[in-house]
């Protein structure tokens, strides 16, 4: 693929975008499945919180009034017995049961249960919860358990001993497992079992939808940043490469001019190049005169040569004719000389 400057820009700002949205997309079903059990331990709260106000004022204002009275009792099996109403914790009991179908369970457990629940044998978090909440009662105690296809976040909240008449009824019961239970001790756990799919299921929506919402978001942002590099800068070097290559390859237009429009890079590099093309103009000019200049002194020269051969030649016949006639004149006046020899010996 031709390299472009643009992807070398911009490229990078893809990759750090890229890996933020892998981390977007990891990390939200984590914050939405926290933010699930954060709710669940909030409606843990409130309704433990709506119980014991139930139970307190059942066991205050119904407990307190009945039993005893018109040969009425309270017992953990009032449903087989006429005479007796429900027990507060065995009123606790029966409404978890009732509730049961809505998909949320309450529980009520204790490490010291009534014989008719010591077969009853505590899971891992029911043990967990009371071993932590008899040392730490204000802390809730959470977990998140996955069950087939369903996950469900469990709560569980100390059950204390709040009222002198839940104490005396406790340590007086025929039944009792334990007959020394003071006021503020943690007779149980109070817990909240609730299911949270639904939560996810939108969770894993938004993630969808924020995923999906980035990713236009991306291709929008790299369409723009793509049409607003080719206007202001992809378009301006181009022009200047075509330029520049048209100038290397011997025949180019040096009257050509670049765009300077506007204060920013690629007009400073315009100007820069105009500039360049101006001084390049100018030299290439003057080397064209000098050119013109060198070619007439050359002529000159030329023809100062060819006068100079022509009297060169003039001269060397000149010289000739000379020696010619100094030869003449010495064979003239050898024979001169003979002939006045010749006329001595005459005489």
């Amino acid at each position: 693929m031709r390299k472009s400057l643009f992807w070398g820009l911009f490229f990078p700002i893809l990759g750090v975008f890229a890996i933020g949205l892998a981390l977007i997309t990891w990390y939200t079903p984590i914050l939405v499945k926290q933010n699930a059990e954060m709710e669940a331990l909030a409606v843990a709260k409130t309704m433990v919180n709506q119980f014991k106000s139930l139970r307190s004022y059942y066991t205050r204002n119904v407990i307190g009034k009945v039993v005893g009275k018109g040969g009425l009792n309270a017992s953990i099996n009032h449903h087989s017995e006429s005479d007796s109403i429900p027990l507060p914790a065995t009123m606790i009991h029966d409404l978890s049961a009732l509730l049961k179908d809505q998909g949320t369970q309450i529980k009520l457990y204790s490490a010291f249960p009534f014989p008719n629940r010591k077969s009853r044998t505590l899971d891992s978090f029911q043990r967990d919860a009371w071993e932590r909440l008899i040392k730490t009662p204000d802390t809730p105690v959470t977990r998140t358990e996955q069950r087939g296809d369903s996950t469900f976040v469990r709560v569980g909240i100390a059950d204390l001993m709040v009222a002198d008449i839940c104490v005396a009824c406790h340590n007086s019961h025929p039944d009792t497992p334990k007959n020394d239970w003071r006021k503020g001790d943690v007779r149980g756990v109070l817990e909240i079992e609730m299911p949270i799919d639904e939560q996810l299921a939108n969770g894993a929506r938004i993630s969808n939808y924020l995923t999906l919402t980035l990713l236009l978001l991306a291709t929008v942002m790299l369409g723009t940043l793509y049409l607003v590099y080719r206007a202001t800068i992809g378009n301006k070097l181009e022009a200047v490469i075509d330029a520049l290559q048209e100038i290397a390859a011997g025949d180019g237009d040096l009257s050509q001019r670049l765009d300077t429009e506007g204060e920013h890079e690629t007009a400073r590099i315009g100007q820069a190049f105009n500039l360049f093309v101006e001084k390049l103009q100018h030299t290439v000019g003057n080397i064209s005169s000098l050119g013109d200049q060198l070619t007439g002194s050359a002529q000159q020269l030329a023809d100062v040569s060819r006068t100079s051969s022509a009297t060169l030649a003039q001269q060397e016949q000149e010289t000739v004719q000379v020696a010619n006639a100094v030869e003449q004149m010495s064979m003239a006046t050898q024979e001169i000389a003979r002939s006045a020899t010749s006329a001595a010996d005459a005489t």
